[in-house]
């Protein structure tokens, strides 16, 4: 996806850490507003989705499943901590 343009390889490790940023901040407010089960589920099929980045024809569809993933990773990562404590 980026033989020929090398600069976009650090592009796909960044969108990743800026979904992560995403999905840490909401992933919270989700378990406060509708239940960690809920909130665990739903970051779950976000990752799962996000997971779907080796079917990316493009590399501006697979920009956007790192992203997701992203989301799904950090979020996951909030609501099973909170899960733990509580």
């Amino acid at each position: 996806l980026v033989c020929g343009r090398s600069i976009l390889r650090g592009y796909i490790g960044s969108i990743f850490f800026v979904g992560f940023g995403i999905g840490s901040f909401g992933g919270g407010h989700m378990a406060d507003k509708v239940g960690r089960k809920r909130a665990l589920f739903a970051v779950h099929a976000i990752l799962c989705c996000g997971a779907l980045t080796f079917l990316a024809p493009s590399f501006e569809v697979y920009f956007l499943l790192r992203l997701v993933a992203g989301i799904g990773c950090g979020g996951g990562i909030v609501v099973g901590y909170i899960g733990s404590i509580f």
